[in-house]
């Protein structure tokens, strides 16, 4: 499907959702399954209470993003699993306590939020957001912390790294300085932990410089996965 499709499909989400609802979008577009379709009427269905609408749209798009050869993997499309993984581990949507499902959801959508940003840099701001907070907010703190020891990455390193991510998105949010404000001082209070007397520009450009090679060395680690053609076995619910 050209991106031009899907743009005029999401522009007829929009009007449609606001006159005929919710309901009536997910069944018009239930055969469309792009990536950025099913995350748009996913996220429009959880912010007006259809739970289960938004899962079921979250779970196809992370789904079409987690089989070899992962087409969406090398495309900003990657942005949309990632963000729709992120939904699903965050937002209270999901029933399993299956450590190998949740686990590896939240790698997948590590992966693919670090894809997006792999390509546009900065300007995927949002990717670098959800990933840096997607850990404090995940409602499976536990299982995900297991999981990334056992393959090598601690807990003070996934604590860097989300302190990296969300001083980093605080960047981009320029047009929005609440936001922006918001963002740079949470990620403040936690580069403290690292850094010590962060009001210093030195002592945060400092932290941001020695952690990059250390976000790098993980997302390598991580990559193993899609060199390997992990997939999730078990069922997302």
């Amino acid at each position: 499907m050209k991106i031009t499709e899907v743009i005029a499909i999401i522009n007829d989400i929009n009007n449609t959702a606001s006159n005929r609802g919710i309901p009536f979008v997910h069944e018009k577009y239930i055969n469309n399954h792009h990536p950025e379709i099913d995350y748009h009427i996913g996220v429009l269905a959880l912010q007006n209470d259809y739970k289960r609408i938004g899962k079921t749209r979250l779970v196809s798009c992370v789904s079409a993003g987690i089989v070899p050869p992962y087409p969406w993997f090398q495309t900003t499309h990657s942005n949309a699993i990632g963000q729709c993984a992120a939904l699903l581990l965050t937002k209270d949507l999901l029933t399993t306590n299956d450590q190998e499902v949740i686990g590896k959801l939240f790698v997948f959508g590590y992966l693919n939020l670090s894809s997006c940003i792999n390509q546009l840099g900065m300007k995927a701001y949002q990717s670098y957001e959800t990933r840096g907070t997607m850990f404090l907010e995940c409602n499976f703190p536990n299982i995900v912390f297991n999981y990334f020891k056992h393959i090598g990455v601690s807990g003070q390193v996934i604590s860097m790294l989300n302190a990296y991510d969300i001083y980093k998105s605080s960047l981009g949010y320029s047009s929005d300085p609440v936001k922006k404000i918001e963002l740079a001082n949470k990620a403040m209070e936690m580069i403290k932990f690292f850094s010590g007397n962060v009001t210093a520009v030195s002592s945060i450009n400092e932290f941001i410089q020695s952690t990059e090679p250390i976000q790098s060395t993980v997302y390598e680690k991580l990559s193993g996965f899609i060199r390997m053609g992990v997939t999730i076995k078990g069922e997302i619910i």
